[in-house]
């Protein structure tokens, strides 16, 4: 299973293809519509994986669509049935209902997301992203997921020194 929850995760913003790239790549706070269009990519990306041949498949199109959920049940794509075929009808999913693998992404998402440059922000010190896992933890994420996370801390920090990302004067947005 660890194995799936690698190559699956891997692709949990797959939907993020049919995203247009205005959206994906403005350098500032996106608009009410905008993320509205963003919070799709959990549809688009779990629907190409709606016919599933394998468990990988099944795995993934689960990550993809449940990666934003939240713990207290707060997250997406649940209220997002407007815009889901009959088939696909998303719901709102809390605790131990949304998938692990979804869930394990989420504060490995979230982490990354905080700890690296992106297009709209500077990377987060260290200290606040480690802060705002910890406060979350029980509301966002699973918080026995994020006692793990600290319990290898030291293992996520040797990765990232590992993957260190290109410097922002050269990465493109």
């Amino acid at each position: 299973m660890k194995g799936m929850i690698r190559l699956a995760a891997m692709l949990h913003d797959v939907g993020k293809i049919g995203v247009p790239d205005s959206v994906l790549k403005k350098p500032g706070k996106l608009t009410g519509e905008e993320f509205d269009l963003m919070k799709l990519h959990t549809l688009k990306g779990a629907r190409l994986f709606s016919q599933p041949t394998s468990e990988l498949d099944r795995l993934c199109g689960a990550i993809a669509m449940h990666h934003h959920e939240k713990w207290n049940g707060t997250g997406y794509p649940g209220h997002w049935t407007e815009y889901a075929t009959q088939s696909e009808q998303p719901r709102t999913l809390s605790g131990e209902n949304i998938p692990l693998g979804a869930r394990i992404v989420a504060v490995a998402d979230v982490y990354d997301s905080l700890m690296s440059v992106r297009c709209y922000k500077e990377p987060w010190p260290e200290e606040r992203v480690l802060e705002t896992l910890r406060k979350d933890a029980g509301s966002h994420f699973d918080p026995e997921l994020i006692e793990a996370f600290f319990q290898i801390y030291d293992v996520i920090v040797a990765i990232r020194e590992k993957y260190r990302e290109i410097p922002a004067e050269v990465a493109a947005c």
